[in-house]
């Protein structure tokens, strides 16, 4: 089920996005094919693209796109990285750069592909998420995308183009959008490094009087959801972990300074001695008074 030198088609794609590369574009193959398990692969009832086997690889003059809709494999890179594939895959293969794949023995494969070369093709390929060093991408079982195959696969026969540029094209639209969902992973720390990012503003701010659903807020978060995150991260609660911090500060100038109890309080943003002697104690055991004491200080009270 494999067509192959196509001649140029028609185009009657409507998508103004990718028209300037689709007007260039030449198709050379496509087809499906089943692997069964512990079968012969390649399968050799198709017409070779180039002298293959999946040991040692090959090189072909075109692009293609491997959907692969049933079982797993694994795919090798020019410098001999490997991937694993599984249903919902699709392979990129790069024109002019070796490449080899191949279905798992256990369980072979069903794969589509679509052949095609032009000469602005490079400059819509999402670079961050597809090169021939990282050739894969996941799309998962898409009903859409499987009837397009079979839609391209049945017009091909009659030399019927459109299927087949609209295909090019929702494989294009799906790699645009995983490449923006990349952008968006990259440019939003995940949420430990937010939370991390949390706890250390509250360390940089014991002296101030903060606003913890506000935090939450420039975080992206609802305040029970950054609270839930931040516990499981500190184990602590975000205004226990604050409580601590200041507490923390306040022991070190207790030790460290000659300021005096009611100084440091208020340096705390305590709005009095006595409420910071009590939250000290409650934390330490002692007064700050004895912790001084404890350390050798002399200060005023």
């Amino acid at each position: 089920m494999s067509k192959q030198g196509m001649e140029r088609p028609v185009f009657f794609f409507k998508d103004e996005e990718h028209n300037d590369l689709l007007k260039d574009i030449v198709f050379h193959d496509i087809g499906f094919d089943r692997t069964a398990p512990h079968g012969t692969y390649p399968n050799p009832g198709l017409p070779p693209i180039g002298i293959y086997t999946p040991e040692t690889g090959r090189v072909i003059p075109e692009y293609q796109f491997v959907y692969i809709v049933h079982g797993q494999g694994t795919v090798i890179t020019p410098s001999r990285k490997t991937y694993h594939v599984k249903a919902g895959s699709v392979i990129v293969v790069f024109a002019d750069v070796w490449h080899s794949y191949y279905p798992d023995p256990e369980t072979g494969w069903s794969q589509y592909w679509i052949g095609f070369n032009g000469q602005s093709i490079r400059r819509h390929l999402p670079w961050d998420i597809v090169t021939p060093e990282h050739p894969t991408f996941e799309v998962g079982i898409n009903n859409e995308l499987i009837g397009l195959f079979e839609r391209a696969l049945k017009m091909s026969e009659n030399k019927q183009w459109e299927a087949l540029t609209f295909l090019v094209g929702f494989l294009l639209s799906l790699m645009k959008d995983l490449s923006e969902e990349f952008h968006q992973k990259q440019s939003k720390p995940d949420r430990s490094t937010r939370i991390r990012e949390a706890m250390d503003y509250m360390r940089h701010m014991t002296g101030a009087t903060i606003d913890l659903q506000q935090i939450a807020a420039e975080l992206g978060m609802s305040y029970s959801t950054f609270r839930s995150a931040f516990k499981q991260i500190a184990g602590i609660s975000p205004h226990q972990y604050f409580l601590q911090a200041r507490l923390g500060h306040a022991a070190d100038l207790l030790r460290d300074s000659k300021l005096s109890i009611k100084e440091i309080a208020f340096r705390m943003g305590y709005d009095s001695p006595s409420h910071f002697c009590t939250s000290f104690q409650r934390l330490y055991s002692i007064t700050p008074q004895q912790f001084r004491q404890d350390h050798g200080v002399e200060a005023d009270k």
